[in-house]
């Protein structure tokens, strides 16, 4: 998840405003209710998803 989160931020010079789940940065995120490590098909059924700000179920 960093690979794809913090350092993909500071590569692209965004460090500043994405790359992390904080107040002022910019970013979806996908809410899982398994563990997709222990199991890859909790990616198959969100709990919600988060885009611009806005909570979709």
């Amino acid at each position: 998840m960093r690979t794809a989160t913090t350092a993909a931020a500071r590569l692209t010079g965004l460090s500043g405003s994405a790359g992390r789940l904080a107040q002022g940065f910019r970013g979806d995120a996908v809410l899982l209710a398994g563990n997709p490590l222990e199991d890859i098909t909790a990616v198959k059924t969100p709990s919600a998803v988060i885009s611009n700000g806005v909570v979709g179920t």
